[in-house]
């Protein structure tokens, strides 16, 4: 399962449109799994999908799921890491870290 988040992060930057969406949604199920046993990975490759998601890299895909996609990634992030993605997500632009507030709701 950690070569697959791996795999599917790497595809991730590769897609566009729908295929974007549903690499990203295996990826979301994946998180738990991986992080309880080698949460660098998940920092390393599955943490780039969500702020690439925050950085609006999604809009263009004409999509209602966009933003329930990067919130169950967010959220399914936030489980695993807590306080530890706001710590990561400091280090962003501005506009990441508040569309990251909006989608988890603070």
């Amino acid at each position: 399962k950690v070569s697959l988040l791996k795999e599917f992060s790497y595809q991730w930057n590769q897609l566009s449109g729908q295929a974007l969406l549903d690499v990203a949604e295996c990826i979301t199920v994946l998180v738990e799994w991986v992080y309880a046993r080698s949460p660098e990975v998940v920092q390393h490759d599955a943490l780039p999908v969500l702020w690439s998601f925050l950085e609006n890299k999604a809009l263009p895909v004409r999509s209602a799921n966009v933003r329930t996609v990067a919130t169950k990634l967010a959220s399914a992030l936030y489980e695993v890491m807590g306080t530890k993605l706001m710590k990561c997500a400091a280090s962003k632009p501005p506009h990441v870290r508040e569309n990251l507030s909006k989608i988890l709701g603070w």
